[in-house]
């Protein structure tokens, strides 16, 4: 009988460490879990502000900056912490999906550099554009073609104020009708700075359309949500069989502790009967079976 119950109480002992040791899972994973929603709640709202932050610089001609490089290095900094702060390195999967997360964002951070890239030579030609044009409005610049140099002038702007490339094709409606070996030789160097920048703008303005939508558009909300979900999806499939593993735990620590019971009480009853039949041994020994005198 001993040995049965030393065997189920190494059985109930194992069961209760295995309840510890769930518990002790559990209070990890949801702290992982709080902290993995705090962050991914800070990558968006930074994402965001990068967007809004892009908005005003491309609205704003003189603008600083600062805080949207700021803005940047603090996405950078929660993708690398991210990475790096993983509390669940033996479970490759997470760590692949902040890996593809963390190249996710090195793309939107690229995209957003690049958008400041071409923004400030966007920038300085619109600037030096305008600047040319009240030039060409006040100079005595030949009648013949000062009006297809305002006109072409008055499509870039308009493309880059409304932010629409059609208008620079409109713009070159115009330039097409322009040589710059055509002008006279009082005009050249005004009109060579004209042809720098229209260039420039016809060039380029197409790309630094195209970066501004991809930082404007915020695609990596989507893939940062997508990522989110599937790394729960694998947390909360680890917490599944951990739950389903505990269960079968906790349903064998309740046998075991029934069967000690059971054990305990039949010990018990085995105990009294004993007990009972040295008293009735006893007595037979001291007394006559007939007579049941001493």
């Amino acid at each position: 009988m001993s040995k049965r119950l030393i065997l189920v109480f190494i059985l109930s002992s194992v069961s209760l460490l295995g309840l510890m040791t769930f518990y002790i899972y559990e209070r990890d994973y949801n702290k992982e879990n709080n902290e993995v929603n705090q962050h991914y709640f800070k990558m968006k709202n930074t994402i965001n502000e990068i967007s809004l932050e892009c908005l005003k610089a491309r609205a704003i001609t003189y603008n600083n900056y600062d805080k949207l490089n700021q803005l940047v290095f603090t996405l950078e900094t929660l993708s690398l912490i991210g990475l790096s702060n993983d509390e669940n390195q033996k479970n490759l999967q997470n760590v692949s999906e902040k890996k593809r997360l963390k190249k996710d964002i090195d793309i939107y951070i690229n995209n957003v550099n690049q958008f400041l890239r071409y923004l400030s030579g966007i920038k300085n030609s619109y600037i030096l554009l305008t600047t040319l044009n009240d030039k060409l409005l006040s100079s005595d610049i030949n009648q013949k073609y000062k009006k297809d140099f305002l006109q072409s002038v008055y499509y870039f702007t308009k493309a880059i104020i409304l932010n629409d490339t059609l208008y620079i094709e409109k713009a070159h409606k115009y330039l097409d009708k322009l040589n710059i070996k055509s002008v006279d030789q009082k005009d050249v160097k005004i009109l060579s700075a004209f042809f720098i920048h229209t260039k420039f703008l016809s060039d380029n303005y197409k790309t630094f359309q195209e970066y501004y939508f991809k930082v404007i558009d915020k695609d990596i909300l989507n893939e940062l949500s997508t990522r989110k979900n599937e790394l729960d999806i694998t947390l909360n499939k680890n917490l599944y069989f951990l739950n389903l593993l505990t269960a079968f735990i906790f349903l064998l620590f309740l046998i075991s502790f029934i069967i000690i019971i059971y054990l305990l009480l039949k010990s018990s009853r085995e105990n009294l009967r004993l007990i009972l039949m040295k008293e009735h041994i006893d007595y037979s020994y001291y007394h006559d079976s007939l007579t049941l005198l001493r």
